[in-house]
């Protein structure tokens, strides 16, 4: 996907996961959003969108393309397919998280962690299947397939907090909604911006202060 956009375009147009949610869970769940809660939804949009943008600037502007005769060039970019793909991309995310929550809440009683077992198996199962693929076929004559190779004590700390996460997402997802989701993940990033100024010294910009300001905006709208 990435071959057709620029990363900060991907970062920004992949936002539009967002509305392509809220579309989902009123043609899934058949739940009617207000006029009002539809323009919180499209502020929050904006919010990320102003929050992808300050990211950008942080990092020095646009990153640096490679055209095909060799010369650097700084410009966003974003190819049809590239547009099709990120659309396509954002649709699928929007669907698989409504269908989880129909999933979860159509069984309610069951154990939140005996849906999870069920749920992400065949996550397990599809990736191993490519991985064993690749390494089969990438090891010549001597076939290894090591699935911890490179694995360090950070990678273990990551894959927790990520499980931790997941295991927490579902359970807003099946006592709360998908988009009780998305102001928890919008503001999360508020979050981590704010946890990097103090770890990293980053400095913050005023796409920042206005993405904050629309998604506090965003919520009280949407709960008015």
């Amino acid at each position: 996907m990435q071959l057709y956009m620029d990363p900060a375009s991907y970062q920004i147009l992949g936002n539009f996961k967002i509305l392509t949610t809220a579309i989902m869970y009123r043609l899934i769940i058949k739940q009617n959003l207000k006029r009002k809660q539809w323009f919180a939804l499209f502020l929050l949009f904006s919010g990320g969108v102003a929050y992808s943008l300050g990211t950008i600037r942080n990092s020095s502007g646009v990153p640096k393309q490679i055209t095909t005769s060799g010369a650097v060039m700084n410009r966003m970019y974003v190819h049809p397919l590239g547009f099709f793909m990120i659309a396509i991309y954002c649709t699928i995310s929007g669907f698989s998280g409504v269908y989880n929550e129909w999933i979860l809440k159509k069984y309610y009683t069951e154990s939140i962690h005996i849906q999870n077992i069920f749920l992400y198996t065949y996550g397990v199962i599809f990736n191993l299947i490519p991985a064993i693929t690749v390494a089969m076929y990438s090891s010549g004559s001597s076939y290894s397939f090591n699935l911890f190779h490179g694995f360090t004590f950070y990678t273990w700390i990551i894959i927790l907090t990520q499980a931790l996460s997941g295991i927490f997402m579902g359970v807003i997802i099946k006592h709360s909604s998908n988009i009780i989701r998305l102001f928890v993940i919008s503001f999360s990033l508020i979050v981590a911006a704010i946890l990097s100024v103090f770890v990293f010294n980053i400095h913050l910009n005023i796409y920042f202060f206005i993405a904050f300001i629309t998604m506090i905006c965003s919520l009280s709208i949407y709960y008015s």
